[in-house]
């Protein structure tokens, strides 16, 4: 047991640093007990080994100064001297001398150990700011148009390390389109997705523009070649007209189904904003712009802190939107191609009836809107038949009457919308309708017939109605009937029903012949009468030539089948 005790004031600065690089290094109480060991005294074992790693362990994982080490339970002057002396190979009286001779030193090295202290602390304070840390956002790549995908990139800095922070757990929010996040075999998509940044503190997902049914992976692909071939920097819509109709080319082209249908999706999605605006500026002359703002959150990486933020990123996004300028300069390119007019005019000029004419003209529409892909060349060509339908026949149609031209009119302005590429089969439904519903003079009164045709609809409907009814009354009726038994009951009568019909069958046999037996009979009955009055007019015939008395021969009407032969005397005349 030593003598002489020391206490941490008593340690100078380079002893104090062999100790305390010792007993930040060490990695087990095991190496701390077997360091600090003086043969045949009680100094650091294995207990005292682990309180000193705990103590570490509360103090951020280092000891600052010895005066920690000093402060802790069961370690004491006696435990504290044996620690430094065991360290450092030297006795503690040459401590103390060593001490005493570099006071100065030992004061400045107390200063400079408060001043560790302090950073430390001041790190530590530092990593419980949440203004530690920043999120930095970036849009990877030039996407500038609607319907292109968006790369995006999350970078989570130390504010005062400059250092990328791994596993760091963010949420993502977008109040337009979706987002898709992938990790090996897991994908997440949704406006708002939770993940971690990875080993390099970065975090990669992709925003969608919204539509209103999913596109595919090629149809993605092809719309965004083809809006890539934009130019980039035009100031208006009209300065890359050129561009539009190359991508109307592209769009007609009957080998282009992917970039086709890929259109048509985001065509259908905005339909209403492309048709059906009332107050509808000039589309080549300014742009109109998507706006997406995308959020993202820090959170402590405790799971009960998870409602705290630590730091927060807002990006916003800009989409230029090419559909309405491009879908009005495929509609113009459209309607210079357009033969319509010419084909009415020529409908017009070689008809011979007013059913003739409907029906043409119908078929012209017809061919003109079938010719078109795709939704959009579809709905572009109902748009400029109904254009052709007021502008041109109005003035074509003033030999008609007023009954059939206003009947004419109203047919061929809302044929249009009902037409599409795939109903060619409309034309021919709609010529036989008109035949039948047609009159010479007056062709075009097919209201009339089609509120008949509405009316018997109708009356049908109602007996539909009450069939249904009826149904639904029999099946209540038949409800508590158990079928299953009714069933067994018919299979047990259709057996004796067979068994009785095989009986009515030998019984008619026997019947047949008891009708051939009565046949007989009835021929040896009248061969027997016959026999009988043969006799009977001989022997009256005898009588009547050897007697003088007169005999007058009757023939017999009825025979008695009890007796065969009448045994009453004959009638004789006076």
């Amino acid at each position: 047991m030593a003598a002489i005790y020391l206490a941490p004031q008593d340690v100078n600065r380079r002893d104090g640093d062999v100790v305390l690089a010792f007993l930040n290094r060490a990695q087990s109480a095991e190496e701390i007990a077997s360091r600090v060991e003086i043969p045949h005294e009680l100094d650091i074992g294995i207990k005292l080994g682990e309180r000193l790693l705990h103590a570490r362990a509360q103090l951020q994982g280092i000891f600052a100064d010895l005066e920690q080490i000093y402060a802790i339970p069961y370690i004491g002057p006696e435990r504290f001297t044996e620690i430094v002396t065991t360290l450092t190979g030297r006795t503690a009286l040459d401590i103390l001398s060593r001490a005493g001779e570099n006071n100065s030193s030992t004061e400045i090295g107390n200063v400079s150990r408060q001043l560790d202290l302090l950073r430390r602390q001041m790190q530590d304070l530092q990593r419980l700011d949440p203004r530690r840390y920043r999120i930095e956002c970036t849009a990877v790549g030039k996407a500038v148009y609607l319907g292109e995908i968006i790369t995006l990139k999350f970078q989570v800095f130390d504010r005062t390390t400059k250092i990328t922070q791994a596993n760091m757990p963010l949420t993502l929010e977008t109040n337009w389109g979706h987002l898709r996040y992938q990790k090996g075999y897991q994908t997440m998509i949704g406006s708002v997705i939770s993940a971690r940044t990875g080993v390099d503190g970065q975090l990669i997902c992709q925003l969608y523009p919204p539509t209103c049914e999913p596109l595919t992976e090629s149809q993605h692909i092809e719309l965004a070649n083809a809006l890539a071939k934009l130019t980039k920097n035009a100031l208006v819509p009209a300065d890359m007209e050129k561009d539009f109709h190359s991508l109307a080319s592209l769009y007609q082209h009957p080998l282009n189904r992917d970039l086709r249908a890929a259109i048509d999706i985001h065509y259908k999605s905005r339909q209403a904003r492309l048709l059906d605006t009332v107050n509808r500026s000039s589309a080549l002359y300014g742009w109109n712009y998507e706006q997406a703002l995308l959020r993202v959150y820090l959170h402590p990486d405790e799971e009960t802190e998870k409602t705290a933020v630590l730091a927060m990123a807002v990006l916003p996004l800009e989409y230029r939107d090419w559909l309405l300028p491009w879908y009005n300069v495929y509609t113009d390119g459209l309607n210079r191609k357009n033969e319509l007019p010419a084909a009415l005019e020529h409908s017009l000029a070689y008809s011979d009836s007013e059913r003739g004419l409907a029906s043409q003209m119908l078929a012209d529409m017809q061919t003109f809107i079938a010719r078109q892909y795709g939704l959009v060349g579809e709905r572009a060509a109902q748009h400029i038949s109904r254009e052709v339908v007021a502008s041109f026949l109005p003035e074509k149609l003033a030999g008609l009457s007023d009954n059939s031209k206003l009947s004419l009119l109203t047919l061929l302005r809302e044929a249009p919308a009902t037409m599409k590429a795939s109903s060619s089969g409309q034309i021919g439904v709609a010529s036989q309708v008109m035949a039948e519903v047609g009159r010479k003079e007056g062709l075009f009164d097919m209201a009339v017939s089609l509120d008949n045709m509405s009316g018997r609809l109708a009356r049908l409907q109602a007996d539909i109605t009450g069939i249904n009814g009826r149904v639904s009354t029999v099946e209540t009726s038949t409800g508590d009937i158990d079928f299953a038994r009714l069933s067994d009951d018919i299979n047990i009568f259709n057996s004796n029903y067979a068994a009785f019909d095989d009986r009515l069958a030998q019984f008619n046999g026997d019947l047949q012949s008891f009708s051939r037996s009565v046949d007989n009979f009835n021929t040896i009955k009248n061969q027997l009468i016959a026999n009988v009055t043969e006799g009977v007019n001989a022997a009256l015939h005898t009588l009547e030539t050897t007697s003088a008395t007169r005999v007058t021969i009757k023939p017999i009407d009825n025979v008695n089948l009890n007796g065969i032969v009448d045994t009453r005397p004959p009638t004789r005349e006076p």
